[in-house]
């Protein structure tokens, strides 16, 4: 049995646009069907002081960090070509994905077991990262083998890299939230900050908008609430977007920025 769990998902790549991101969802193995009643709990709530499930879903992960569950988000500029000239690193998706999953896994003990779940959707492009996951544990081609130098110096072993199916697994619909939300936070910072300084006037104002558009500034700025009365160290206004300073956190909003290229 896997000491740890983690479940992956994109964010709205389909979209398009020169922003993208990634999330991942991890905790002990032993944690995961506490934690997924609790996101099914808040999902099934017939509380109407907080009608949108997203919020309530936020809720529910904010409740559970810092005992053992813990959020990696990273978002990353396509036009930035420094980001990918590294050894291993790949295409854009597979370099982020091993960013990723070995900054969560070094905020755990040496020697961890892991299973990895990607999920699955329309316009995922995980396919590849699971197979480079799964030569971990086998030989292969070094642009295969994204996992393999750090797996041996942290001594943390991959035991299983699959794809779920988004709908199937709320872990993974919560991944691809917050990494939908990190990329909409950045790109329409202004508009939020505009919608937001409206007061009394942002319902009015938001009519302008689209509704989901109104929905994910709401979701944002609940969000954002949150982590302040929590401590949880994310900025928003200063960064003009989600934004963890300290990648300790256990809610860590990344912009990844390569380093001495």
């Amino acid at each position: 049995m896997s000491d740890y769990v983690a479940f992956c998902a994109e964010g709205n790549a389909a979209a398009g646009g020169p922003l993208q991101s990634i999330a991942c969802v991890s905790l002990p193995a032993a944690m995961q069907p506490s934690f997924s009643f609790s996101l099914s709990s808040a999902l099934s709530s017939g509380d109407t002081s907080q009608p949108s499930p997203a919020i309530r879903l936020v809720d529910a992960t904010l409740a559970a960090l810092g005992s053992g569950v813990r959020l990696d988000v990273l978002m990353w500029d396509e036009r930035e070509p420094r980001n990918f000239l590294a050894p291993h690193d790949g295409t854009g998706l597979e370099a982020m994905s091993y960013h990723l999953l070995t900054a969560a896994m070094r905020t755990r003990p040496p020697a961890s077991s892991w299973r990895i779940h990607y999920g699955r959707r329309e316009g995922a492009r995980w396919p590849t990262l699971a197979d480079c996951t799964e030569t971990t544990a086998r030989s292969g081609p070094p642009e295969r083998l994204l996992f393999v130098d750090f797996a041996r110096t942290a001594s943390h072993a991959i035991r299983e890299a699959a794809e779920v199916d988004e709908r199937d697994s709320l872990e993974a619909q919560l991944a691809g939230l917050f990494a939908a939300l990190i990329v909409f936070s950045r790109a329409s910072h202004a508009r939020f900050e505009a919608w937001a300084s409206a007061g009394t006037a942002a319902d009015a104002w938001g009519a302008a908008l689209g509704p989901s558009e109104v929905e994910s500034f709401g979701l944002i700025a609940h969000l954002n609430a949150e982590a302040k009365r929590a401590k949880l160290g994310v900025s928003l206004s200063s960064t003009r977007g989600l934004r963890t300073l300290d990648g300790r956190r256990s809610l860590n909003f990344w912009w990844y920025e390569a380093i001495g290229r």
